[in-house]
């Protein structure tokens, strides 16, 4: 129900987007990227056919499938 991927130094777009496209192939609820470097979270919520997007820098980052539990 939901995957969590800290994105590394070495990874680069052309590694995530197939992985991304995997993901939302088999209909994942909520995918999470996490970028230290960049100090960002990427969060994608299925939402009907489509995912929606959030990119968070600061805040709370709440999950449907784990209700409680949350990132700062």
């Amino acid at each position: 129900d939901l995957v969590i991927e800290v994105v590394s130094e070495s990874d680069r777009p052309s590694t995530l987007l197939p992985l991304e496209a995997d993901y939302r192939a088999i209909n994942v609820p909520e995918i999470v990227f996490i970028h230290p470097r960049q100090q960002r979270v990427r969060y994608l919520r299925k939402d009907g056919d489509d995912y929606e997007e959030t990119v968070l820098t600061e805040g709370t980052l709440s999950f449907t499938c784990l209700p409680g539990f949350a990132f700062e």
